[in-house]
């Protein structure tokens, strides 16, 4: 399993010498997946070790939950929902307590953590239109809209540094991956094929993006330099897989597939191969993060 590092560490040390402790080593959490399941009837928000075991349930309602997202620490989910007759973004704790909308803006959208204790995601500028990239504290308050293009932009995430977002937009036509600055500056186009290109995430090294493209006929999963160059695709399938996102260390990614005729959860290292699959049911597992 892996574990992820912790960047408060010299603040716990401090906490903890001051308690009459000793810190000879950086505080290390244990690294998991969160995902979407309708294994249980409706889709509900589940976390899972990373080699697939311990697969628990964190969300138990007849609402609809989806597109959840783990901070680094593993401490808080944020995940879009129904529950309040419009969808909206609520968070839980890593254990599944603490229930807490963080939204209101109807239609907000796939929230990623920042290591800015910021969240980003997209929503339908306010009295509607388009979506819009939006961030907010990860308490709900606080909200700064980033973009305010005529186009669909969605799908945001945070370079490790959280001083870039990469992010989807139709500005130009085409579903294209761009990026920008953490306030909003300096918008980019760093893909451009006829076919949509979407899903784009950082590695946790900031080097790589890896994204989702139909340009080969199926949606496979591409990784690229952070500058888009060298754009490459890893699965080589003839079904459809899509929604990645790295490991912590940068080694391997996550993401979803159909190549076992439903939608289930595969790992593969961060060059394509040696692809295992994680979740093994009847029912569709999607939408993983992994800290």
């Amino acid at each position: 399993m892996k574990n992820t590092y912790c960047p408060s560490f010299y603040f716990i040390c401090l906490v903890l010498i001051l308690g009459g402790f000793k810190c000879n080593s950086p505080v290390v959490f244990p690294s998991h997946i969160v995902f979407q399941s309708d294994r249980d009837g409706g889709s509900q928000i589940y976390k899972m070790n990373t080699d697939g075991t311990a697969q628990v349930r964190l969300t138990n309602d007849a609402f609809y939950d989806e597109q959840p997202a783990i901070s680094a620490l593993g401490l808080k989910v944020v995940f879009r929902s129904n529950r309040s007759g419009a969808n909206e973004l609520w968070s839980i704790n890593g254990d599944g307590t603490g229930l807490l909308q963080v939204t209101h803006q109807p239609g907000a959208s796939g929230p990623r953590f920042g290591t800015n204790a910021r969240i980003v995601f997209s929503a339908p500028a306010p009295g509607g239109g388009s979506p819009d990239i939006y961030s907010m504290r990860s308490d709900g308050v606080d909200v700064k809209q980033l973009t305010t293009d005529p186009g669909n932009d969605v799908e945001p995430s945070y370079s490790p540094d959280a001083k870039k977002i990469v992010f989807t937009s139709t500005r130009n036509g085409a579903s294209d991956i761009h990026i920008m600055n953490a306030d909003g500056s300096g918008q980019t186009r760093l893909t451009n094929n006829p076919a949509p290109d979407a899903e784009g995430s950082f590695s946790p090294d900031g080097t790589k993006i890896v994204f989702w493209s139909k340009r080969d006929g199926n949606g496979e999963i591409y990784i690229m330099n952070a500058d888009g160059s060298g754009q490459t695709n890893l699965t080589n399938n003839s079904v459809l897989d899509f929604e990645p996102t790295f490991s912590p260390d940068t080694s391997e990614i996550v993401f979803m597939s159909e190549r076992s005729g439903n939608r289930q959860i595969y790992v593969m290292n961060a060059d394509g191969t040696n692809v295992r699959r994680l979740t093994t049911n009847s029912a569709a597992d999607r939408a993983p993060d992994w800290k």
